[in-house]
């Protein structure tokens, strides 16, 4: 790990996201984030995942997370890889969470937010250039900050 061959930090713990809250107790950091986590969660276990985050979390959590649900089959040999739940706006808003769109205009990207259609590079630059439009309106963002 190059963080720790840099001693970036003076701790690292590894642990099962949803066991974290048994390890370092209520509200014991100040900001807790998951990035392209929840997804690939069941809705239950992804929820219970807020949950815990919600818990432990002294000021923020932050979730990044494709809108909606967005399918992805496992890759390079990593069953963990599939998506297997969505996360949309209207739901992170009941949770109370504030949101930014990211990464451009949903249409425009597909699997792995990979672009949609060839040339990558033209629908990619195309897809940035819609970030404006979304960062306010995440409902039609590709991924939701939240």
């Amino acid at each position: 790990m190059r963080s720790r061959e840099v001693a970036i930090h003076s701790e690292y713990h590894q642990t099962d996201a949803l066991d974290v809250e048994s390890k370092f107790g209520p509200r014991s950091f100040d900001c807790v984030v998951a990035v392209d986590l929840i997804e690939h969660l069941e809705k239950p276990q992804g929820a219970r995942l807020l949950e815990v985050m919600e818990r432990v979390a002294r000021r923020k959590v932050i979730v990044f997370t494709p809108n909606g649900f967005v399918p992805q089959a496992a890759y390079d040999d990593n069953p963990y890889q599939a998506h297997r739940s969505g996360w949309d706006v209207g739901e992170m808003r009941e949770r109370g969470y504030r949101m930014w769109g990211v990464h451009g205009w949903k249409p425009l990207r597909g699997e792995r937010g990979e672009p949609r259609w060839k040339p990558y590079r033209l629908w990619a630059t195309l897809a940035l250039w819609t970030q404006p439009l979304v960062e306010r309106r995440p409902e039609h963002a590709f991924h939701l900050l939240c």
